[in-house]
């Protein structure tokens, strides 16, 4: 049944496609069914090859989907031996359904693809009509979702040839009736026809029997699409089809993307013989092209607006404008290239301050401080000009490229495009000395950052080697990349040890997700790290303490480790910071939250008791501490080193599961424990304890509080 919106028009063609080149049926047995314009290239080319092509009327000005049985009707104008299969057009047939042995005076069809309208809906309907309603049933993908048999999709009816004009007028009546009350399907109208068709097979007392899931397969809800689906003999693809006519794959289930493969590759071969140009330009212009998702949108926009804070860009370029990143930021001078005409346009107008050139980047060559790409390297390309553009992205960029592709074949929904190799091994292929952050937002096309090297790079900070060895199970990338940058442009260098890599990002968002800014902090332990920075940065009011005997002068010298005693407050990157033992910190006011990183496991026992005792005298009722500890590699040992020396006899020194013990003995409470595991080339792996103060000591005396508010102990273990 083909209505007048051109898309109608090359559906027909891919239903026919798929009907005389994979399930062997003859044209002479396809008649189409026209409402509106009678002629288009695809249907003088289905009448050239013999198919019948009539033009009907429609059936109801308030129902489109109901023309549909004006087709029936006509259709039962002629006798009809053996079955009559009603299509939709936006299906593709891969094996005849007339050979089916199906149950003689029966309707063949398979049941909704979704409980929609809702069974209570339905039944009210029957109700309304004075029908008994049939029996309730399972949907064959829905979670316990039910409906009535006969209740079927139409995109498929498998008739009796002498049972069709009786169907075909029945359905009819029905159709009117439900029309004449289409309240009775509340929001549900647009299924008029469907339900219609339940009615009449109830009234007409004929039989509905359930079709399998394979020969009427629904690929336009990836949600209810299982990956272990049967391969189906009908493809009902709805609008699922790309820019350049073919049917989208799930990008999920394997077997149905096998057969989607094999009904494009005949389309492709009618497409061409028919030549469907201007019908298509015409589907072209009514369609508008996809749009990068709403989620990769606002992820693209996260990065960028990080990246503009922590590198104050003088300029950013865009290539492909579809996503909108730049949307409401303040960049200074801003550079778009695109392809489409349309979206070039827009981003003129959304920001007429910008420059903007219709075309490639090959065409058209610019350069940046901050290079974006969130949508080109999906499109359909040859291997060549896919690793061209890579190539050209990451020379256009001064300090930050930012682009998102194929990671991994499935998934991938646009038949055009072919999988050439992974993006993270083309970006260490073209930028091989560039750090590499994956953002594993979409696990089918992430999105990945590459920060160049500063010309004159600190010997401490640490290199791509270390990066690429963790970068794929970093719990937050983007606050990874924040820290580095921020460590360039305060200490100059982020430590060079793979553990620092994980604690401080975490550290940082746990601070941020427990304290808000203005809180008291304090560093114990500090050394130099851009960690106090960063949270000055954010707001925090952060103190500094270590008690080294080394003092590192400003400004940052090649010399500089991790180590030692910086003065923070002097340099206006804390609130003050403290050259002694943290037991000579004032009592009073106590601080709202405390962490040190990597220092405990570092003393003897009794030193470290004593410190978290004194961790505890310094903190509020209900303020957060956290402690990152290293841990002898494959066990919950703490380390028992300290600048290479050991530090007491193991048997004395510990384990994680002691240091939370007492910490609790001190009125400290753990609420999250996390354990790394083989994180890069290391001697340690990495614990973590975040704890509550719950315990008030005003005035030198214990209150315990609410104690059991943090009882309850969330331990991670990461492999």
């Amino acid at each position: 049944m083909v209505d007048e919106h051109p898309r109608f028009h090359l559906d027909a063609l891919r239903w026919f496609a798929a009907l005389t080149k994979l399930a062997g049926v003859s044209a002479t047995d396809l008649v189409v069914h026209v409402v509106g314009k009678e002629s288009s290239e695809p249907l003088r080319f289905l009448r050239s090859q013999n198919v019948t092509v009539r033009q009907i009327e429609r059936f109801d000005s308030r129902s489109p989907h109901c023309n549909k049985i004006s087709g029936a009707l006509r259709l039962a104008d002629e006798p009809i031996s053996g079955m009559a299969i009603l299509c939709d057009t936006d299906v593709v047939v891969l094996e005849d359904p007339r050979h089916l042995h199906l149950q003689p005076g029966a309707v063949a069809g398979k049941l909704v693809d979704a409980p929609l309208p809702s069974l209570e809906v339905i039944l009210a309907i029957f109700a309304e009509a004075g029908i008994v309603p049939p029996p309730t049933v399972a949907l064959p993908w829905g979670q316990d979702d039910r409906t009535v048999a006969g209740n079927n999709n139409g995109g498929l009816y498998i008739i009796p040839g002498d049972l069709l004009a009786r169907v075909a007028a029945a359905w009819a009546r029905w159709a009117v009736w439900l029309l004449d009350r289409a309240e009775l399907l509340q929001q549900w109208t647009v299924y008029v026809d469907q339900v219609a068709m339940a009615l009449a097979l109830a009234a007409e007392g004929v039989d509905s029997v359930p079709l399998d899931v394979r020969w009427n397969t629904p690929t336009h809800d990836p949600t209810r699409i299982p990956s272990d689906a049967p391969e189906p003999s009908i493809i009902h693809y709805h609008q699922e089809v790309s820019r350049q006519g073919l049917i989208r794959l799930t990008g999920i289930a394997p077997s149905i993307d096998r057969q989607i493969r094999q009904a494009n590759d005949a389309i492709r071969d009618v497409w061409t013989q028919a030549a469907p140009d201007r019908t298509h330009s015409q589907w072209l212009s009514l369609t508008p092209s996809d749009p990068p998702s709403s989620f990769h949108h606002e992820q693209g926009r996260a990065i960028l607006s990080a990246l503009l804070e922590a590198l104050e860009p003088a300029s950013v370029l865009e290539v492909g404008l579809g996503g909108g990143a730049y949307k409401g930021l303040h960049i200074e001078h801003f550079v778009g290239v695109d392809t489409s005409e349309d979206a070039v346009h827009r981003a003129t107008d959304e920001r007429p301050d910008g420059r903007f050139a219709l075309g490639t980047l090959a065409e058209n060559t610019a350069e940046a401080d901050i290079a974006l790409c969130l949508d080109q390297l999906t499109l359909p390309m040859d291997v060549t000009e896919y690793r061209s553009l890579v190539g050209l992205l990451w020379k256009s960029t001064r300090k930050a490229l930012v682009v998102r592709g194929y990671e991994n074949p499935q998934g991938i929904r646009d038949p055009d495009v072919r999988f050439h190799e992974p993006l993270s091994t083309t970006l260490h292929h073209v930028a091989p000395d560039a750090e590499i952050y994956p953002i594993k937002d979409d696990p089918v096309t992430p999105t990945f950052v590459l920060l160049r090297s500063p010309a004159e790079k600190h010997p401490r900070d640490f290199v791509p080697a270390t990066l690429n060895l963790v970068s794929d199970r970093h719990p937050d990338p983007l606050s990874l990349i924040t820290l580095r940058l921020q460590a360039r442009r305060t200490t100059g260098f982020y430590p060079d040890h793979a553990p620092r890599l994980w604690e401080y990002p975490v550290v940082g968002s746990l601070i941020a997700a427990h304290l808000p800014p203005g809180s008291r902090l304090v560093d114990i332990g500090a050394g130099v790290t851009p960690l106090a920075p960063f949270l000055t940065s954010r707001g925090y009011v952060v103190d500094t303490v270590d008690p080294s005997q080394t003092i590192r002068s400003w400004p940052p010298q090649t010399d500089w480790n991790e180590w030692d005693f910086l003065d923070y407050g002097r340099a206006g990157l804390a609130n003050r910071s403290w050259n002694c033992t943290f037991d000579r910190l004032p009592v009073r006011p106590p601080f709202d939250g405390a962490y040190s990183i990597s220092v405990i496991e570092h003393v003897p026992a009794p030193v470290r008791r004593a410190l978290l005792a004194d961790i505890s005298l310094r903190t509020r009722l209900g303020g957060l501490i956290v402690l990152t500890i290293d841990l002898v590699r494959g066990s919950d040992s703490l380390w028992n080193r300290n600048l290479g020396i050991v530090v007491e006899d193991s048997s004395k020194h510990g384990t994680l599961q002691d240091v939370a013990e007492e910490c609790a003995a001190v009125g400290l409470q753990l609420f999250r424990e996390d354990v790394v595991r083989d994180w890069g080339e290391t001697d340690v792996d990495i614990g973590l304890l975040a704890l509550r103060q719950t315990e008030d000591r005003t005035n030198g005396r214990w209150r315990a509080t609410t104690r059991h508010m943090f009882s309850r102990i969330q331990r991670r273990s990461m492999a």
